[in-house]
């Protein structure tokens, strides 16, 4: 059975005074971006997938257990 790898990527983030999370308009607002991720991946517009054995770019330097 083969692992699929995660690799993480740090996230820069900082408290806002006074931000909020409007639930309609956030959501609405997300499901837009993802129909044009889907609508650009269905295009084409992005690079294929690389093949299972090809190094990762943003591969991490801890050792992964199987």
């Amino acid at each position: 059975m083969t692992r699929a790898v995660r690799d993480e990527v740090p996230d820069n983030w900082s408290d806002q005074p006074g931000s909020k999370t409007r639930l309609f308009r956030d959501g609405v607002a997300l499901f837009r971006e993802l129909a044009v991720i889907h609508r650009n991946a269905a295009n084409g517009s992005y690079s294929p997938p690389r093949a299972p054995d090809s190094p990762s770019p943003l591969r991490s330097s801890f050792p992964v257990w199987e």
